[in-house]
């Protein structure tokens, strides 16, 4: 085992690259564009951007760079998070930092939401609408 950890495998990559393929679709679809128009935005063919979304491509770390700041999201609400359970070792969670929205939820109200989020400066108010609506 190396200083970073254990070797992924591609399996564990594969997994990866669809975790941050379905937050940049989920991203996407809230801004109700379509994947020409974010093709277009980094540089790709609308093809090649499908590939990124299904995680059949890693996507380039400048394309991503890119396309958080067009969200105006940060990096880390791409990535799998970390979290230690009870015991000894981190378990990667492939849960999305945000949940897919349901299906009875559209879009207008889910970007309503997100940017009345987004006005909250004090993060401990955050986290705590956070941990309430987790508790749904």
């Amino acid at each position: 085992m190396s200083i970073l950890g254990p070797p992924q495998t591609d399996l564990t990559r594969r997994a990866v690259y669809t975790h941050i393929g379905d937050r940049l679709r989920h991203h996407r679809l809230i801004m109700r564009q379509s994947q020409t128009q974010i093709a277009q935005l980094i540089g790709v063919s609308p093809q090649q951007y499908q590939k990124y979304e299904t995680g059949k491509s890693k996507c380039p770390i400048d394309a991503l760079l890119k396309l958080c700041q067009h969200y105006q999201i940060d990096v880390e609400n791409l990535l799998p998070h970390e979290r230690a359970p009870s015991g000894e070792s981190a378990q990667m969670s492939m849960r999305p930092a945000l949940p897919l929205a349901p299906s009875d939820v559209d879009a207008a109200e889910l970007a309503r939401l997100i940017a009345a989020y987004g006005q909250i400066s004090d993060r401990m108010k955050r986290l705590k609408l956070v941990e309430l609506i987790e508790m749904q």
